[in-house]
């Protein structure tokens, strides 16, 4: 079918490419989700995501595919959102995490509100701490809790079904209807269980592309390596760029994306290994670790921060921290303190800003370094 949309991605991790999306893909993607959320034409769901985010789209398309009720609100102010799903009896609501992190900040402000009406309450754009997600689920004890995984190249990949939310809470599922996925390595073999490798998605919602990049189109939507060459058959699919791992029954996990990893000492780290680490002191509502090239080509790791509210901690606090939680390797080089992160328009941590900002950072204290100062201590 035609090329119905071209959306951009967030370029959260380089610049945004435009990707068309067709007709058939739309209305695909809206009855797979909508069959899966079991939406029905009952449903009021809030949209608090621009419709320039693919995820965004999915509340507009899947609200009109069941003959349902939207209603369109801007999420500044954790409260207001709150009252309108219980004003309005809203049965379905979307987030990123940013905006499950401010509304669980709340929960003490919650208990006077009738949440009963909610449905379900769904989360993709990034991974939910596990702190996060039983608190959401202190939130809304009543609402089926949807973890999901998409890339804008295949709109939907993934999602965990609420049922095995607290067993596995940091599993990303399994393959959404009409979907397979495949986890392969460097020679696109299968992994094991356990073993690392790169997601592709096979079958239902691939797009046709990126707008006027026909290299980049190559690069990302090749031939599936698993249909025997001697085989006439040609079907794309769609190599994620993101790192995952499956366990012995099937469920996906995931690992960060291959672009972002970072290398030093010879080891390759994921910088969710080192986010999760620091989640663990359960003093921070936000975690980024990003690699920086040094002049010698090795990467160092800075890792920014926001507190809870009333939370105290230093630099000294965490170094010490992680010392006795993780190898030397993936100690960060500095910590950085922030009031809030830089966000995307589709939500998602701008990581492309922070890292500009630890470059400087780096930058500042090479330049200590060549005038002999020494260096203030944490």
């Amino acid at each position: 079918s035609g090329i119905a949309t071209i959306i951009y991605t967030s370029g959260c991790t380089g610049t945004p490419k435009g990707i068309m999306t067709t007709h058939q893909n739309l209305v695909e993607g809206a009855e797979i989700i909508s069959n899966y959320l079991n939406m029905n034409n009952d449903d009021v769901i809030l949209s608090v995501l621009p419709f320039s985010f693919d995820y965004g789209l999915d509340q507009l398309l899947t609200t009109i595919r069941v003959g349902g009720t939207i209603v369109l609100h801007d999420f500044l102010f954790p409260e207001d959102t709150l009252k309108t799903i219980e004003e309005l009896k809203i049965t379905g609501l979307a987030g990123v995490p940013a905006i499950w992190n401010r509304i669980v900040e709340m929960k003490n402000n919650t208990r006077d509100h009738d949440f009963t009406s909610l449905k379900y309450v769904t989360n993709s754009g990034g991974k939910l701490t596990r702190e996060t997600i039983f608190r959401l689920m202190d939130v809304f004890p009543e609402s089926k809790l949807y973890l999901m995984y998409g890339l804008t190249e295949a709109h939907r990949s993934t999602y965990l079904d609420p049922s095995m939310v607290r067993s596995r809470p940091d599993s990303i599922g399994k393959s959404i209807p009409n979907v397979e996925i495949y986890v392969l390595n460097k020679e696109d073999k299968v992994c094991k269980p356990g073993e690392v490798g790169e997601l592709v998605h096979r079958g239902a919602l691939i797009s046709r592309g990126y707008w006027n990049d026909p290299v980049k189109t190559d690069e990302v939507f090749r031939q599936n390596p698993l249909i025997p060459c001697e085989t006439i058959q040609s079907e794309k699919v769609v190599y994620s760029g993101d790192l995952v791992k499956t366990d012995e029954e099937g469920f996906l996990y995931y690992v960060g994306r291959r672009d972002e990893m970072i290398k030093k000492m010879g080891y390759r780290v994921s910088p969710v290994e080192v986010e999760e680490a620091v989640f663990k002191m359960n003093k921070f509502w936000s975690v980024a670790a990003v690699g920086i090239e040094q002049e010698n080509l090795e990467q160092e790791i800075f890792c920014f921060v926001v507190l809870k509210d009333g939370a105290k901690c230093t630099k000294r606090d965490i170094l010490h921290f992680l010392r006795n939680s993780l190898p030397s390797y993936m100690i960060p080089k500095e910590i950085i303190f922030k009031e809030m992160f830089p966000h995307t328009p589709s939500g998602k941590i701008d990581r492309a800003l922070l890292r500009k900002e630890a470059y400087t950072v780096l930058h500042e204290t090479h330049s200590v370094h060549q005038d002999g100062a020494r260096p203030a201590g944490c």
